[in-house]
């Protein structure tokens, strides 16, 4: 920015002088200077807008020549002062335009994933219109709108969504004890694989816990899953009655590295014995769930006070391996 201090009134001939405010009589006892900005950045009528309230008030004079795109202040050395570091402010380089990277459509051909449920399973990654999915049903395509950035990001998802069918092993366990109090457990003891998944339960107010009923399922990734069993508990609690047991739901691959997403239904229903109400079942348990499974690992997927007029609780636990 080239800067002139003149001590006296500048003669306005360069183009026409835009004037803005008022020119106000001097004062003999208030010295007055005249300042000439040469403008490097800044839009001249933006400037002079900025200035117009504080000319009003402070300055005696401010002129505009639009063919220089100069700026000339006169007033009061400390105002005049004052509007100089205003203008030095405002007369900086422009913020560079953003430029927004090219959208374009790709095509990946959907190999294994069930083409009705891929959407669901990639959306949860992308913040709404980040980027745009569609399938192709019929030729099993899955189309990507988006920056070349962003296709990436989708081809490292199928890479761990997409893959070929893999056989799993699913096992289950219904487990019942009591919310609160200090009971001895009365059924069938924990596997000891359970463990730490007990002392989880019990530091979450469960106890006396005990193995209901296990069930192990071979399944392959993608395909639907049904399973459905009873059996009569060993423990005098539960030995006039008979549990029902239902599980049904599907496994995926998930976005996660080295995780199952599990969708299940689950629900154990008691049966009265030997009374005349046996025919009229009431539930004890019942859940409906999707979420993300380490492979490998032991995971609550529910646990509960069961809906039993004795009361006490149900948990239900899986771990999920790759069949070998």
């Amino acid at each position: 920015m080239t800067t002139y201090w003149i001590r006296v009134i500048v003669a306005l001939g360069i183009g026409t002088a835009l004037s803005v405010g008022t020119v106000r009589a001097q004062s003999e006892q208030e010295a007055r200077v005249t300042e000439v900005i040469s403008l490097e950045h800044a839009q001249l009528y933006s400037v002079l807008e900025v200035l117009s309230d504080l000319n009003n008030v402070r300055l005696d004079s401010v002129a505009g020549f639009p063919d220089a795109n100069r700026i000339v202040l006169h007033g009061p050395e400390k105002a005049v002062e004052e509007a100089f570091r205003l203008i030095q402010q405002l007369d900086v380089p422009a913020p560079p335009e953003k430029v927004e990277p090219p959208r374009r459509t790709h095509f990946i051909r959907i190999q294994s994933y069930p083409t009705e449920l891929l959407l669901d399973a990639l959306s949860v990654n992308f913040e709404a219109f980040e980027v745009r999915l569609a399938i192709d049903h019929v030729n099993r395509q899955l189309l990507v709108t988006g920056t070349e950035e962003e296709f990436v990001k989708v081809m490292e998802l199928m890479a761990r969504l997409d893959l070929p069918s893999q056989a799993l092993q699913m096992d289950f366990w219904f487990l019942r004890g009591t919310v609160g109090g200090s009971e001895t457990a009365n059924g069938t003891a924990l596997p000891s694989g359970l463990a730490p998944i007990a002392k989880t339960l019990a530091e979450n107010g469960f106890a006396s816990l005990s193995l209901l009923a296990p069930c192990k399922l071979g399944v392959d990734a993608g395909q639907p899953f049904q399973q459905q069993f009873s059996v009569v508990p060993p423990d005098p609690e539960s030995g006039d009655e008979k549990l029902d047991f239902r599980l049904e739901g599907r496994t995926q691959f998930s976005a996660e590295a080295n995780s199952i997403q599990l969708r299940l239904e689950a629900r154990m229903t008691g049966r009265p014995i030997g009374r005349q109400d046996r025919n009229q079942p009431f539930a004890h348990f019942e859940i409906d769930t999707t979420l993300s499974v380490p492979l490998g690992k032991y995971v609550v997927l529910a646990a509960a006070p069961s809906t039993t007029d004795r009361g006490g609780a149900v948990a239900l636990v899986v771990r999920v391996t790759k069949a070998d």
